[in-house]
């Protein structure tokens, strides 16, 4: 596996995902598929979180963080703002 942090490659092969969007696994890792950028797509954020929810113990959590820096200016926000101010203002 890359040591690259997987949604920084996401978001370089697949393109940025819109606010109801996803980067999901195509084969969930844990019904055995790999945890690789090769095996992610961009999909409706509810429909795949409901779907994961029914497989397994569902985990949220920031996949931007260190690289907000990189990200900001791509979906053009202010870089200066964290992640999470930025989604409690949307």
């Amino acid at each position: 596996m890359s040591e690259r942090a997987l949604p920084p490659q996401a978001l370089t092969r697949l393109g940025p995902v819109r606010a109801d969007q996803v980067y999901g696994f195509v084969l969930p890792p844990v019904l055995g598929g790999p945890i690789s950028v090769d095996n992610l797509r961009i999909t409706d954020a509810h429909t795949y979180l409901t779907l994961q929810a029914q497989q397994s113990d569902i985990t949220i959590s920031d996949p931007v963080g260190a690289n907000w820096d990189q990200i900001a200016p791509i979906i053009r926000a202010d870089p200066a703002t964290s992640t999470l101010s930025q989604a409690s203002e949307s």
